[in-house]
């Protein structure tokens, strides 16, 4: 493949995980033509597992052409990170929030209703990581020692001791604040 007829595609974060070892977090060559749908295809990316697409530092969709020269970055579900400018793709939430809560936090349980909340009794490390990552969970705790010694990359540590100000935290930590009880 000439590289006048390709574009650039990177992938980013738990995207890599689809990829060859070798060529996790790196830019790829991916050739001209054909759209972000099959080219995610062909690397095996789920398209479930994408939130948002760039093409050319502009929001696309899974139907996009892409050019040759131009350059794609694909990201995953965000939970952290404002995305309400960019297109939202066909026919699903930007968010799926789904959480895993140790027992430091485990009152929060009865204010989250509507999310998926799955409450860890007594969490040892590995629990935890084949938990979270299994279920594609975030922990919400107050034990920040355990997620490090966890190693998870989707982990929101709450510093507030009362159930009322843990929400709050955790709703700002996810951009939902206005979500919020209160409006706080």
């Amino acid at each position: 493949m000439a590289v006048k007829d390709c574009a650039e595609l990177r992938l980013y974060e738990e995207l890599n995980d689809h990829l060859p070892a070798r060529l996790r977090k790196q830019t790829l060559r991916c050739p001209a033509g054909r759209t972000v749908g099959e080219t995610l295809a062909a690397l095996g990316v789920p398209r479930d597992e994408v939130d948002a697409v760039l093409a050319g530092g502009v929001s696309v969709g899974f139907d996009h052409l892409i050019a040759a020269g131009e350059r794609v970055a694909v990201y995953p579900v965000f939970e952290r990170f404002d995305i309400g400018a960019l297109s939202v793709l066909p026919g699903r939430p930007l968010r799926r929030l789904r959480f895993a809560l140790t027992p430091d936090v485990a009152a929060l349980a009865r204010r989250l209703e509507g999310h998926d909340v799955r409450c860890i009794s007594t969490p040892d490390d590995q629990q935890v990581r084949q938990v979270c990552a299994r279920e594609g969970r975030i922990l919400v705790t107050r034990d920040r020692s355990l997620v490090a010694r966890s190693e998870l990359d989707r982990a929101i540590v709450l510093r507030a001791s009362e159930v009322e100000d843990q929400l709050h935290e955790l709703f700002e930590a996810l951009q939902l604040s206005s979500a919020a009880p209160g409006g706080r």
